[in-house]
């Protein structure tokens, strides 16, 4: 028998400013906290995509605009697990 947890949708939700009174709670206090606040704030992502046009096979490139980053850890950074 084995119970499994999904993850990875977890690490969509964490709500940055609850993240850093946590680890100011659990004695994580400056520089620390500032360090952790600096890489969690400001951040913004966009989508980009190349298309290639089928009739004279010209590459263009299309980007969204960057939107910020309230609610997320990038997945696959050094510091995911150690936030999550």
């Amino acid at each position: 028998m084995g119970i499994f947890f999904y993850l990875s949708k977890a690490y969509d939700i964490i709500n940055y400013n609850r993240l850093l009174d946590k680890l100011d709670s659990y004695g994580v206090r400056s520089p620390a906290n500032r360090w952790f606040k600096s890489y969690l704030t400001n951040r913004t992502q966009f989508v980009e995509i190349y298309r290639t046009d089928r009739s004279n096979h010209a590459q263009r490139r299309l980007q969204s605009l960057p939107k910020a980053i309230t609610h997320a850890i990038a997945h696959g950074s050094i510091l995911a697990s150690l936030c999550f």
